[in-house]
């Protein structure tokens, strides 16, 4: 707002960017879509990002980890004093008004989608891929990429390769 006496008017975005959040969210929680095939879909049936460019994951995890879309305003989500550079400020010390106006998703599809996203981030937690490792090098006596494929609950290759620097290293890790 320009003027200490103006009022800020929120209202409900034009429909097809609200029925694109409402479709995000039921394809996330509701059809278990991982963001990058959403991003997909998005992009084949030619809806533009918020950008005016192509969808990608990150845009909409973005999309999904948003309170706003529930009604829900969060303030002080960053902090900067003069001449300083700006930093973020933990979720513990964010300021939220939940129903500041109608949300166009439900807060139990939100809260839905956010244990969703914990969950998947335990997935990647160090100890829990060197614990499943280990498992699958017990159950089978040796270790390939394509046995981690065969595992629903345990990452790809790749991602070992990312926290470990490749395969052989975490099992590596295991036997130090």
């Amino acid at each position: 707002k320009g003027i200490q006496n103006q009022r800020v008017t929120l209202t409900e975005g034009i429909p097809l960017e609200v029925a694109t959040i409402q479709r995000i969210f039921a394809e996330f929680v509701d059809l278990r879509y991982s963001e990058y095939r959403i991003a997909e879909g998005l992009n084949d049936d030619q809806i533009p990002s918020p950008s005016g460019g192509r969808w990608g994951a990150g845009s909409v995890l973005d999309r999904l980890r948003n309170e706003k879309y529930t009604g829900t305003i969060v303030y002080n989500k960053t902090s900067q004093k003069l001449k300083t550079p700006c930093h973020k400020n933990p979720p513990e010390t964010w300021v939220r008004t939940p129903d500041a106006f109608d949300g166009i998703i439900s807060r139990a599809q939100f809260e839905r989608a956010q244990e969703l996203l914990a969950k998947r981030k335990q997935r990647y937690d160090p100890q829990r891929m060197l614990d499943g490792l280990q498992s699958l090098y017990e159950q089978f006596g040796l270790l390939r990429s394509s046995l981690l494929k065969s595992q629903q609950d345990l990452p790809n290759g790749a991602s070992y390769a990312r926290s470990f620097g490749s395969l052989d290293f975490a099992y590596q890790t295991l036997h130090a």
